[in-house]
Formats: C-alpha cells, structure tokens, sequence
C-alpha cells in the first residue's frame, strides 16, 4: 500500500471515530434531550470510549464540560480522577470535588477522594483542615476518622492516626468503636499484645470475629502470627462470661496451629452452651478440624455430637468418627464407633457385612482380629471380602511370631491373597521351592499394583542358588512383616559367604528392601557397593541409575549424579535402563 493510501485509511479511521462520538452526544431522541440523566450517560460513554483509545486529553475536556453544567455527577467526577491521574495531575480534580460538595455536603465518598489527593500532592495543612471540617459536620459520623485515619498514617505517622481514630472512639461514645483499625495500627507499629487487645475488644461489634480470623490469616505463618493467635486467645479468654469471645478463641487455636489450648477452650466452652448452640459449635470445630488437618479435634467433637443421637444420626455420626480415628490412629475410637454401627444394622444386611469387614481392617494386627474374622466368616459365608480379610489378619499374626495361627487362618479361604500370605509362610519354614509356587499362584488375581513385586520376588528366589535363595527367602519374610530395614542390612551382611554370581543380586535386594523402609542413605551405601564391586553385572546399571537419582536430590551430588551417568550409558549402551540414563543426564546437564 502507498504512503498516500496509507494516510487516506488513518484520516477515514479518525473521521470515522470522531462521527461515533459526535453520534454519542447528538443522537439523542428529542425525548430524551432535556433529561440530565440521559445526557449525563451519553457524555460518559463517551468519554469513556476516549479514554481507551488513549485521547486522555479529550476525555478530560469532555468531563470537565459535564461536571460543569452537573457539578454532582459522581460518575463524571470519578472517571474525571481516574483520567487526570493518568495523566499525572490529580490535583486537577480538587476544584471540582469542591464544587461537588458545595452542592453536596453530604458525599462521604467525594469527601474522602478530596482527601485523598490532598494527601498524595502533600496539601497536609488541607488535609488536615478538611478532615475537622468533615468532623465539625457529623462529629458522630465514623466515617471521618476512619476513612482519614489511614491517609493521617502516611502522611504524619501511626501516633497521629491513632489519636483521630481514639478521637472518633470518644466521640461514638463506644469502647469498641474503632477497634479493629486501632489493632491494625498497633500490629503494624509491632505491639502485638496492645493489638491483640483491641482486637478482641472488636470481636464484639457485629461480624468482628470474622474480621479478626481474616486478619490473622492475613499475617502469614510465622513466628508472629504464632504470637498474634497466642495474644489473642489469651485477651478472649479473660471474659468468661462471652460465649462468642471464648467460641473465637478456640476457633484461633484450631484453625492456626494452636490445637491443645484450642481444644481446652472447646472443652471449657461446650457445657456452657444449650443445646442448640452446642451443636452448631462443635459442628464449627469438627469443620475447623478438618481445615487444619487436625483429625483428634474432629473426633473430639463428632464423638460428643454423638452423644444422646439416636437413629440415623447417630449412624451417620459413627461413619465421621471411625474415619476421624483412624486419621487421629486411635484405633480403640475406630474399634468403638465401627462396633457401635455394625450393632445397629440388621444381621445378613449388606451394610453390616460392609461395616463388620472395616472393623476387621482396622484390627487385622490386632491380639483378636481372627477371632472376629471367624465370627464375620459364620454370619457370611460367602463374602466377597473374605480372601482380602483372612490375608490381613494373617499378615498381622504373622508380625507377631504366630505362624500357626496365621496358617489356620488362610486355610479357611481360597483366593489369591489368601495364597500370597500362604506363599510367605511357606518361605517362613525353608520351603522356599513352595513358597515360590505360592507366589506364581497368587499372581493372577493380585492387583496389579503388587503383582510386579511378587513377580520380581519369584523370579529372584529361581536364579539363586540353594543357600542364595534361603538368604533372600528369610529377607522377604521379615520386610512383610516390617521389618524391611533390618532385614535389608542382614541381607547385605550375608552376601559375602555366598557364591560369587549370587551376591550382586543380594546387593540388589538388599538396597531394595531398606529403599522401600525408607532408609534412603542405608540403600545408597548397598547400591555403591554394587556398582564398585560388581560394575559387569545386570544389576549394577538398575543400581548405578537409582544411585545417580539420589546423589541428585542435592547440588552437592549433581557432579557425583552425572558421573555415574556418564559411566552407566558409555559401559551399558544397550540396557533397558540407558534411555532413562540419557535422560536424566540431559536434564542434569541443562541444571533442570
């Protein structure tokens, strides 16, 4: 396109832009043209339209001209602030809000715009003139003191500000008045305690206590918040005669960190309140519980909710208990509350089989959890759950030494959890050619989740020689009954005195099952050893990469991380474990 068609298109574009404004402010209906209103909205629209495509000047003029033949047009006067600013003149805009008060005196609004840019231009002495003038006006009206209290904080310093605010407290005629700005004064001067004074002196205006909590939310973790919440329920606390100042401290203490004073307040409180009350307080805190992760204060209160509910309540409120006790892990409160449940629902029902079966899960490594699998067996015989619950109940004997016990258990069911279990016990007795079919019986109906670890266990226990199988084989045996650490280490101790070809794989086991207890450093030490004694082996890649993984973790290890890296790609190119090698040193290399 020319230069000159270029030109042709900006001056139709800015004919065209100028006609819709014109358009804007003539093409009135003749109706509508003596009527301010209409007149006023059409003339803001239009400046506004001004306003976007940047013509600040335009707009400004086109404002001025309204707020002239409309003094009090709130809207013409604030968009009118909104574009001097802008521009970087809001003193412009005083003589105006002048204007607009003489006409309205009431105006809080204009009033604090007036003082608000006399603050920022630094019109102080007019500042403060029309601040007593506003007050010489409604002296009773707070909205003086607070809306000019915050520009008198940055203008002359907080001592100045909170003589206007205590001024305005006198001139209310209310100890409480002002509280919450004068504790926001205090907490920002770093008067904790005065602050925490006025606050609780607040929270008894109407809405104060949840102002108080957003503000202590708003102060972030920390050592002063922590201050802050201990301030406050300390200052609530003093008038034990407040129900709602005592019902805000304990909701403070359960809702930021402070959960054994929280809950003494709770308990103090509880008895106090009727019936009614009480209920809808420690339904505040079982959800207070919850939002801090706090399940022992979530049971405390569902457990007294439930006392004297009756029905369908009070088996609605043994569900919330047994699964805030086994989050709190008071598993006799889970015992309790399951028992209670399974009471009340008809015997063969479903849903009592349901809660019969939890009450099971939770004391599976309970003194008596085959004592109640027997009775659950008797009441039904063919229950889904049955394989699942006689594996977990074995598993807990198992962990307590008593084999026999656990044996006579999975010898009542069939299923593949059952024949795990039964898998374990075998491997428990030397049987590790037996334990090993188990294992292959077991695999088909595992879930897949723990069918890649028995798979591994079987294949392992089949490459190692006789005394290499009965080593892994007692390992296997203690790490599922939780002792994987120390059946990790006792591995590792033992793979010297065996043959050659059967030590790397003990190595590899051993870091295996500290790893999985979380013996992190315990696993690393397993593993270097694998890669340095035995750096031809399988074994060593899987070893070398885990390895380079966790000296990773730190900036301190990366260099160790990549050298071990490099070795594994340039020694074992074609691995299975090489593609995510290159990876992770691609990604090491780039400081990911």
């Amino acid at each position: 396109m020319s230069a000159c068609a270029t030109a042709g298109a900006a001056v139709r574009t800015a004919l065209v832009s100028a006609s819709l404004v014109y358009a804007s402010l003539v093409c009135v209906p003749l109706a509508a043209q003596d009527d301010p209103r209409v007149a006023e909205t059409q003339t803001l629209r239009a400046a506004g339209t001004l306003e976007v495509r940047g013509q600040l000047a335009e707009s400004e003029a086109m404002l001025a001209r309204l707020l002239d033949s409309q003094p009090t047009s709130v809207g013409g006067l604030f968009a009118l602030e909104r574009v001097v600013r802008a521009q970087g003149r809001p003193i412009t805009v005083l003589p105006f809000t002048a204007r607009f008060l003489d006409a309205d005196p009431s105006s809080t609004g204009v009033r604090y715009l007036r003082l608000r840019v006399l603050a920022e231009v630094d019109s102080l002495d007019a500042l403060v003139r029309e601040t007593e003038e506003w007050i010489e006006r409604s002296p009773g009206d707070p909205a003086p003191y607070r809306d000019a209290a915050p520009l008198f904080e940055r203008a002359f310093g907080s001592e100045r500000s909170l003589a206007l605010l205590r001024r305005g407290r006198a001139a209310a005629g209310q100890p409480t008045a002002f509280a919450l700005e004068i504790g926001d004064l205090q907490l920002r001067g770093g008067r904790t305690a005065d602050a925490a004074a006025e606050w609780a002196r607040g929270s008894m205006n109407g809405g104060g206590g949840e102002a108080i909590v957003r503000r202590v939310a708003q102060i972030g973790a920390g050592a002063e918040r922590e201050r802050m919440v201990d301030a406050l329920m300390v200052a609530l606390a003093r008038t034990p005669t407040a129900l709602a100042a005592r019902a805000l401290a304990a909701r403070l203490g359960l809702g930021f960190g402070r959960f054994e004073r929280g809950l003494e307040l709770a308990r103090g409180l509880a008895p106090d309140l009727t019936a009614a009350q009480r209920r809808a307080f420690l339904e505040d805190v079982t959800r207070w519980g919850a939002d801090a992760e706090a399940p022992r204060v979530t049971l405390w209160a569902l457990t007294r909710l439930r006392e004297g509910a009756r029905g369908d309540d009070a088996r609605a409120f043994d569900v919330r208990i047994a699964q805030a006790a086994m989050s709190a892990s008071d598993t006799a409160a889970a015992l309790a509350a399951g028992a209670r449940l399974a009471a009340m629902l008809p015997r063969g029902s479903a849903e009592r089989r349901r809660a019969l079966a939890d009450l099971i899960r939770i004391e599976a490594r309970g003194a008596d959890g085959d004592e109640r699998l027997q009775r659950f067996q008797e009441e039904f015989p063919e229950a889904p759950e049955a394989d699942e619950l006689a594996a977990a109940v074995s598993a807990g004997l198992q962990s307590r030494g008593q084999a026999e016990r656990a044996a006579a258990v999975i010898a009542r069911v069939q299923g593949p959890r059952s024949a795990l279990e039964r898998g374990y016990l075998l491997l428990a007795e030397g049987d590790v050619a037996g334990g090993r079919g188990a294992l292959m019986e077991a695999v088909a109906g595992l879930p897949a989740a723990r069918v890649t670890d028995v798979l591994q266990l079987a294949s392992l226990l089949g490459r190692l020689s006789p005394p290499g199988g009965a080593a892994v084989a007692k390992a296997a045996v203690e790490a599922h009954r939780g002792r994987g650490r120390d059946a990790g280490l006792a591995l590792e101790r033992s793979a010297p005195g065996l043959i050659p070809p059967d030590r790397p794989l003990l190595f590899a086991e051993a870091a295996r099952l500290v790893a999985a207890a979380g013996a992190e450093t315990d696993a690393a030490r397993i593993r270097t050893a694998l890669v340095e004694g035995f750096p031809d082996a399988p074994e060593a890649t899987e070893a070398a990469l885990a390895l380079a993984r966790w000296h990773a973790r730190t900036p301190q290890g990366v260099g160790a991380a990549i050298r071990l890296l490099e070795d594994l790609i340039v020694r074992a190119p074609g691995s299975a474990v090489a593609p995510a090698a290159r990876r992770e040193l691609d990604r090491l290399r780039r400081g990911v």
